[in-house]
Parts: C-alpha cells; sequence; structure tokens
C-alpha cells in the first residue's frame, strides 16, 4: 500500500539524500534535522533512492488494534440521543462505565461526539475581569463552617415543576452534609437540613446564612431595633451552641449549585422520580456517591463537630415555638383549635391568662412548657348539648288512677250543693 510522506518525512528523505551525494555532513544533517548521529546513520540505511516509502510511517492507513468497534460507537451515540439527553459528556462517560459496561476514555468519547455533532450541553462562563476578587481560604478544621442556602430550579427538567433544593456544605472538605427538596424556600427544609447535619455528623462550630427572614429579623423602620429577636432557626441555632453569620458571598454552595442543577437534574429523570417525596428519598443514596467522587476526605482527628444529642432532644430543637395564654377552663387556643395540658396523664391546671409557650416539635407533636418544665398537649373536643340532653330521662308527671279521690271530688262537691 502506497503511502504519502509528509512535509517532515520529505524534508528529511531530501536531507539525508544529501549526506549520500557528499553534499553535507552528518553532523550538519543532525543539527537540521535535530537527531543524533545515530538516529542518522539508521535513516542512511534505510535510504533508497528508486523509493521514498521507507522514510513513511508505518501505522499510516493501518487499523489501530485499539479502535473502538464501530458498532460500540453506533451504540455510544444512540444511548445518548434517547436515555442520556442533555448530559455532560464526563458525566456520560462514567454513566457508560457505571450502567452499560462500556470503558471509554473522555479524549475518544469526545471525538466520536464531535464527528457526530454533538456539543456539551454545559454552557461556557464568561469571566468577567471586573469583578475579580481574591479567594478566602478554607477553614482547616471539618465542621468549623458549613455554608447553607437554597436553589429554585427545574429539577425535573424544563417542563417539570419548580422546587427549592436546601442545602448545606462543609468549607474544609466540600462535603455535602444535607439536601432537602420542598416546593418552597421555608423553615421547615433548612430543618430537615439541620437534622441530617445532627444525625450524620453533630454539632457544627459555625453557619453562613444570607439575609432572608428565615435567618435574620430586623424592623424596615429601624434596623438596630430588636437586635436580640431570635427568628425560629436562629433560636434553634443558639440552643444548640451553633454561630450564625451572614457573609458577603457564599461561593463554595453556589458553585455547588451549578454542578447540581447539570448532574441532579439529570439523575433525577434517569431514574423516574416523579414526586417530591421520591426526590427526597434518592438524596439519600446520591449525596454517598456525590460525596465520594467530589468531596475531599473527611479527616475526623481534625473535626470541630460535637457529639449531638438523642433524638427525643433533637425533636424539641427543631421546633416552632409561640406564646399563648390560657383561658377559664385553662386550655389554650392554637390553629382554631383548643388544646389542654396533661403531665403523666394528669390534667394539668393553670391560672386564668398565664403566660405559656406552645411547641411544634420537629415530627409535629405539640408541646406545652412553663417554667421550664414540659407537658403533653392533646385536643380539647366538647361534648355537644344534644348528647347531654339524650343521655337525661326527661321527668314524667304523675297521673292519678281513675278511681282516685281526686278524681270524684267535684262531683261530691256538686251533689252537697244540690
Amino acid at each position: 500500500m502506497e503511502r504519502k510522506l509528509t512535509m517532515k518525512e520529505q524534508h528529511k528523505y531530501k536531507t539525508i539524500e544529501k549526506i549520500i551525494n557528499n553534499k553535507i555532513s552528518k553532523q550538519r544533517a543532525a543539527n537540521i534535522l535535530h537527531l543524533s548521529i545515530r538516529r542518522i546513520e539508521q535513516l542512511i540505511k534505510l535510504y533508497d533512492p528508486q523509493n521514498s516509502q521507507s522514510f513513511a510511517h508505518h501505522s499510516r492507513g493501518r487499523i489501530a488494534h485499539n479502535k473502538t468497534n464501530l458498532q460500540i460507537c453506533e451504540k455510544i451515540i444512540n444511548l445518548y440521543k434517547t436515555k442520556y439527553i442533555g448530559f455532560n459528556f464526563t458525566h456520560f462517560k462514567e454513566k457508560l462505565i457505571e450502567n452499560e459496561g462500556i470503558n471509554i476514555s473522555y479524549s475518544v468519547l469526545y471525538k466520536l461526539m464531535s464527528l457526530n455533532q454533538i456539543k456539551t450541553p454545559r454552557k461556557q462562563k464568561i469571566k468577567k475581569k471586573d469583578k475579580t476578587h481574591p479567594l478566602r481560604e478554607r477553614r482547616k478544621c471539618f465542621g468549623e463552617l458549613l455554608q447553607a442556602d437554597a436553589s429554585e430550579h427545574h429539577w425535573l427538567g424544563p417542563n417539570g415543576p419548580k422546587w427549592f433544593l436546601h442545602g448545606a456544605i462543609d468549607d474544609t472538605t466540600n462535603t455535602v452534609v444535607g439536601l432537602y427538596f420542598a416546593c418552597q424556600e421555608t423553615l421547615q427544609g433548612y430543618y430537615n437540613v439541620l437534622h441530617q447535619i445532627l444525625r450524620n455528623y453533630g454539632i457544627p462550630m459555625t453557619f453562613y446564612t444570607d439575609k432572608r427572614t428565615i435567618f435574620t429579623y430586623q424592623k424596615s423602620s429601624d434596623k438596630t431595633e430588636e437586635k436580640d429577636t431570635f427568628t425560629q432557626f436562629s433560636r434553634c441555632c443558639d440552643e444548640l451552641g451553633i454561630t450564625t453569620s451572614i457573609p458577603q458571598a457564599k461561593g463554595r454552595i453556589e458553585r455547588l449549585w451549578g454542578t447540581l442543577q447539570d448532574r441532579l437534574k439529570n439523575e433525577l429523570i434517569l431514574a423516574g422520580v416523579t414526586t417530591i417525596e421520591e426526590a427526597n428519598t434518592f438524596l439519600k443514596e446520591f449525596i454517598t456517591k456525590f460525596n465520594k467522587q467530589f468531596a475531599i476526605p473527611i479527616d475526623y482527628n481534625n473535626s470541630v463537630f460535637v457529639d449531638a444529642p438523642n433524638n427525643d432532644k433533637i425533636n424539641l430543637f427543631l421546633s416552632i415555638t409561640s406564646t399563648r395564654q390560657t383561658d377559664n377552663g385553662s386550655s389554650i387556643s392554637y390553629n382554631k383549635k383548643k388544646y389542654i395540658a396533661y403531665n403523666n396523664k394528669k390534667l394539668k391546671v393553670f391560672n386564668s391568662k398565664t403566660k405559656i409557650t406552645v411547641i411544634k416539635a420537629f415530627d409535629e407533636t405539640l408541646y406545652l412548657k412553663y417554667n421550664n418544665q414540659i407537658y403533653n398537649l392533646l385536643e380539647y373536643i366538647p361534648v355537644p348539648i344534644k348528647n347531654i340532653e339524650n343521655k337525661v330521662p326527661k321527668s314524667k308527671a304523675h297521673k292519678p288512677k281513675p278511681n282516685h279521690p281526686w278524681n270524684n271530688q267535684y262531683t261530691l262537691q256538686t251533689l252537697s250543693i244540690k
């Protein structure tokens, strides 16, 4: 098979030809070709004045022994167009190895996709030179700083519903310590993230949050007024000993949202998730795999997490508290319902207008707190008046017998008058 010489190979052939014709020396040819004298002598032996093919690369025109099979290439393209639509090439390569058993390098996959005019969906970000800022060093200890935020996105594709993904990430190791889906950015969403942190790791040192009312409370008229007024989340963190802070930027978790909006969205669609409950169940397995791939290994000897309290105390810490007053019947009103307090199955009686604290725990159980004592709350359902009337028998008037003297009294009086 005839192989054409490249320009570099033609230049090499003509230079060796000059040596054969005694026009230049071997040293001169070595300097021109940037080769050693030994290599020049090897090329002189290969030189053939009638045929220059000996200077052509022997692999040119041959099929490489490690070339990807054509059928596998067609299968890869078909999988991307049908099953893995919208995956970036790196994520697609991982899924080919994990789910399809196809081991292919990224460079080969990229060339294959380019030949089929398929471009990666990941958009290249344009660097803004005007908004440069110095990088902040990572914290040194695991649990020293957690960044918390929520991301609104079409997590089931462009035609799916918009959900809010609440999450928190460790600043030291990039470990995702909690994720939770909700229809809105709510206190309950952040409570679920904090519950995952307390159960899996313990109590962290600091939280980075933002200026949403979930985390801070300030009156618009006077921002310095009532500085010590805590929101529910701030109260919870204060009781657990967690410091909350509002930074100017939270780059670590913002970059996390970019990665999750690209990867997690496709993973949810691939798993056939359709409801928010299924999505939260899927997150449990996803967090473990994600941290194994992207997070820095945790050094638990260099951790500042404090052991969390037991589950019953966590249930009370992650609560919503409100103040109420008892009425004359020692009951309180909460969410348009009446409740009475019990302690060890005994009714707790309060004076009228006693100020108490109602605690709606993490599992939505209601408790009453008074003088640092916790009581159970049970809904009071009064018995209808109609049922009471039915239970009391009606009194019947006494009716004398026909031969009773009272019945003959009028007749006797009439006879005596006559």
